[in-house]
């Protein structure tokens, strides 16, 4: 835990931004819609950078687009010289974590569920997945939760003042994590 909190250096930095664009345009060339989310979107919006003590790169995209094209993109990834760190399969949580120049790059499928899109852990409303919310960060311009400040008020509370922690609770708002009622929604739907 302690390695996930070491500030990364400005080469890494510049190395994950390549990596992130590598990533995005990778989802982009098979036409599935991706958001900056996470502690990706709050370092650009707050600090106008990435969070140098955030361990990974946090991208969103609907359940329904990714989850056809899996074995494509994952073989992809790999041909583009991504390695697989771990995938969760299951549809209603669907997750690619994806390495390649020391930075972890996850890849998040959201699912609608009525007016919100929900993961296991997480949920937000659908809104914030509206087309047409960009930002830029080390001269590239990405797709973003839209509009950004709006999502870090739901998702962080208080998101102008920096929170060292690896623990989610500390720094995410009760709102913005799954209550029970949409975990055993998931778990039915999973028929675990």
């Amino acid at each position: 835990m302690s390695n996930k909190i070491r500030e990364r250096t400005e080469k890494e930095l510049q190395l994950q931004a390549k990596g992130l664009k590598e990533v995005t345009t990778l989802l982009s060339s098979f036409k599935i819609d991706y958001y900056l989310s996470g502690g990706t979107l709050l370092g650009i919006i707050r600090d106008g950078d990435f969070i140098k003590w955030d361990w990974d790169v946090e991208i969103a995209v609907p359940a329904e687009q990714i989850v056809p094209l899996r074995k494509q993109i994952v073989r992809a990834l790999k041909n583009a010289y991504f390695e697989i760190y771990s995938i969760t399969r299951s549809r209603i949580n669907y997750k690619i974590n994806a390495v390649k120049y020391g930075c972890r790059y996850e890849i998040m499928a959201y699912v609608l569920k009525e007016n919100e899109r929900v993961r296991l852990r997480s949920k937000m409303p659908a809104r914030f997945f509206s087309k047409g919310g960009t930002v830029t960060l080390r001269g590239f311009e990405f797709a973003a939760l839209h509009p950004p400040k709006e999502y870090l008020n739901y998702n962080y509370g208080d998101w102008k003042v920096p929170v060292k922690s690896t623990r989610r609770s500390d720094y995410t708002t009760k709102k913005s994590r799954s209550p029970v009622s949409i975990i055993k929604w998931i778990r039915n739907i999973m028929g675990i």
